[in-house]
């Protein structure tokens, strides 16, 4: 067994090397083909803690291929069993959160929470991680329209905060949620609030470089340039494959509909919100784009029913449709 084992290491380092070699030149699934063998060894020598490694490097590398995501959704399955036998629980933790992220990428947001949920329960211990997993939390909750649950979450976050840095952080996601859902917050506010959260680095990648620029122009009184980037940050979104991608289209979609409002557009307003829904339906499902119509409730009651009844004929009008 020993005379096997010495013999399988330098093989498992050749593949390695190729691995590495196949991803330098952005071929994903070949280098994910070299490391799968070496996860496979590495399982064979009851090495689980490498092998988990191995398979979260896989999973990483095939969430860059689209086709490829039930291959990336498995690798991190089998890294989660590799780090429950070796009883990594930090490791298992961090599993279950990419499982969670490709639940979402599947449009299954309940599956994603709750898997977010179990793997807090792994690291009771860990601040790092465990701030890291209720701010993911958060977000799911926010996504399903629960923006009280999400602050109460970020509560417990802030529970584990033991720096300044990380409980402003926290607090800034907190207002966000809560600001966000009574959709009355100052463009030049909320740009500062996303400034702060991406430089933290709390939620990496939750608001897009674009929409903050978007936010920064709206609160200039640039409309018009606002518009231009919440429709840039709309078009990518829709065309992206990963994960987040409906939430980006959400956030650019509130910021369009909330510039067109200021624009006295309200048939642009529906435009933006109901493009927004549709697209929700499609990724998360009926549930999910129902929380649209919690918005458009806001603006009715901001606007009265005769000048909502006006907005929905020119958005029918606009779009071809007969009232």
């Amino acid at each position: 067994m020993m005379e096997q084992t010495t013999q399988q290491q330098p093989i498992a380092m050749t593949l390695a090397e190729k691995a590495v070699a196949h991803w330098q030149r952005a071929e994903w699934e070949a280098g994910a083909e070299a490391l799968f063998m070496v996860a496979q060894i590495a399982v064979s020598q009851k090495e689980y803690d490498h092998a988990g490694q191995m398979y979260m490097q896989i999973g990483q590398a095939l969430t860059r291929v689209p086709t490829r995501r039930t291959e990336s959704r498995n690798a991190f399955y089998q890294a989660g069993l590799c780090y429950r036998e070796s009883g990594n629980q930090r490791n298992l933790a961090a599993a279950l959160q990419q499982l969670a992220v490709s639940e979402l990428a599947e449009g299954r947001p309940e599956t994603g929470a709750a898997m977010v949920e179990a793997a807090t329960t792994l690291v009771p211990d860990d601040a790092e991680m465990g701030i890291k997993l209720r701010a993911m939390q958060a977000n799911y909750q926010a996504l399903a329209g629960d923006a009280a649950a999400a602050v109460e979450t970020l509560g417990e976050a802030m529970a584990l905060a033991e720096t300044p840095t990380a409980r402003a952080q926290i607090e800034q996601l907190q207002r966000w949620y809560q600001l966000a859902a009574r959709q009355d917050l100052p463009a030049d506010q909320l740009a500062n609030m996303i400034r702060q959260t991406q430089q933290g680095g709390l939620v990496k990648g939750l608001f897009d470089r674009r929409l903050l620029r978007a936010y920064q122009l709206m609160g200039d009184g640039a409309l018009a340039e606002a518009v231009t980037e919440a429709q840039a940050v709309r078009a990518q979104a829709v065309a992206s494959a990963d994960a987040m991608r409906g939430l980006r289209h959400f956030q650019a979609s509130v910021l369009l509909a909330l510039a067109r409002e200021q624009q006295d557009d309200y048939a642009g307003v529906l435009d933006a919100l109901l493009g927004c829904r549709v697209l929700l339906a499609d990724i998360y499902g009926e549930a999910q784009a129902q929380n649209v119509d919690v918005l458009l409730d806001g603006f009715a009651t901001r606007w009265g029913a005769d000048e909502m009844a006006s907005a929905r004929a020119a958005y029918a009008s606009r779009n071809g449709m007969t009232v």
